[in-house]
């Protein structure tokens, strides 16, 4: 069984959207292997930690830490404010600064909640039988049955509220 992914040709850390000619489908290593050439293009770190988690060198929580460590460290100036905002709350910024011209809305229904990651250790990775899905060492092989990703109807994280 084939899985596809959705890939942004221009990728939404770089000014792309949701819009359907942005977007073409691809195989888990087609989408592995254009963000690899993305990076080798722009050098932009996204594409590079895209490229490791989808050619599985490393796992969704190291590309989550990474990507926030470098969120909070990148402050831009606004454009239409001159205040110093991260580069990773820009897009918020921006819809609060033009009235909801340019960026996004902020996504509340996140608020309150946080992911456990008391039992994460090490890197993991989701795998699914189709029903179940279940994370387990990077390391570790696939049981029979079972495949990498995820089926998306069960709980993806463990949610605790804060």
């Amino acid at each position: 069984m084939t899985i596809y992914h959705w890939h942004h040709i221009v990728p939404k850390h770089a000014g792309g959207t949701d819009d359907t000619s942005n977007l073409v489908r691809l195989t888990i290593e087609e989408h592995a292997e254009a963000h690899k050439k993305l990076y080798e293009q722009y050098g932009r770190e996204q594409d590079l930690w895209a490229w490791q988690g989808l050619s599985g060198q490393i796992g969704k929580d190291e590309i989550i830490h990474k990507s926030l460590r470098k969120g909070s460290q990148t402050k831009i100036s606004c454009k239409y404010c001159s205040r110093k905002i991260s580069e990773h709350n820009m897009s918020r910024h921006l819809y609060s600064c033009t009235n909801g011209k340019e960026g996004v809305k902020a996504n509340n229904t996140r608020k309150g909640m946080k992911l456990d990651t008391s039992n994460w250790k090490g890197t993991l990775k989701s795998i699914t039988n189709g029903k179940k899905d279940r994370r387990i060492k990077h390391d570790d092989p696939i049981p029979e049955g079972w495949y990498k990703g995820s089926c998306r109807k069960g709980t993806k994280y463990k949610t605790k509220s804060l």
